[in-house]
């Protein structure tokens, strides 16, 4: 637009929808490896940049991609990493995230964890006891009355040791309480009750 200058011309990249390297290829104009951000990957520019206005908000493609999430998912990169909240784990993003297009409903795979619950399970990196309002008051690690993994429908709770207080639980929130049918009395359960196996 300059007979003067030719700094500040742009190129009219209208009709132009493949082969974006051949020229932008970091000397003739800018190219991915001009910026200390940009992804690593073999792609095609065209691949993720679908406009030749702005390069903002472009979306990764992740077609195909079913490992290797940490090379650019490492919060270096302009690929956001783990959050602060994140579980702590050394297992590849793949392993627990099954979608790259939501991380919502990702499963975490507990496989080979059968102590230290709440270090994650705490209420703020995953859900707690004290998420729960009928969760039993106890200071007992988590695996000591949940079994499973899978689900923690059914779980017994382990009556070890436990000797007085029965109605601080058994008030019919938390644990079942006395029966309609029981007899009335003020007096602690474990006045008669003497087993905590059976009634």
């Amino acid at each position: 637009k300059s007979t003067t200058t030719f700094l500040g011309a742009i190129f009219n990249h209208t009709g132009i929808t493949t082969g974006c390297a051949k020229c932008h290829d970091g000397t003739t104009a800018l190219g991915k490896n001009s910026y200390a951000k940009h992804i690593p990957t073999s792609s095609p520019c065209e691949t993720c940049h679908r406009s030749t206005v702005s390069f903002a908000g472009t979306a990764m493609n992740h077609t195909g991609i079913t490992s290797g999430c940490a090379s650019c998912h490492n919060g270096t990169t302009s690929a956001i990493g783990k959050p602060t909240t994140h579980v702590a784990t050394t297992q590849p993003c793949e392993t627990c995230h099954k979608s790259t297009a939501s991380f919502l409903g990702a499963a975490f795979n507990h496989t080979g964890i059968t102590t230290g619950c709440a270090k994650c399970h705490d209420g703020t990196t995953a859900l707690g006891k004290n998420s729960y309002a009928k969760h039993i008051p106890t200071s007992s690690p988590c695996e000591t009355c949940h079994r499973s993994t899978v689900s923690f429908a059914g779980t017994a709770m382990n009556h070890t040791g436990i000797v007085s207080g029965c109605a601080n639980c058994h008030n019919g929130v938390m644990a079942k309480g006395k029966s309609s049918g029981h007899k009335p009395t003020s007096a602690p359960c474990e006045n008669c009750h003497r087993s905590t196996t059976s009634f």
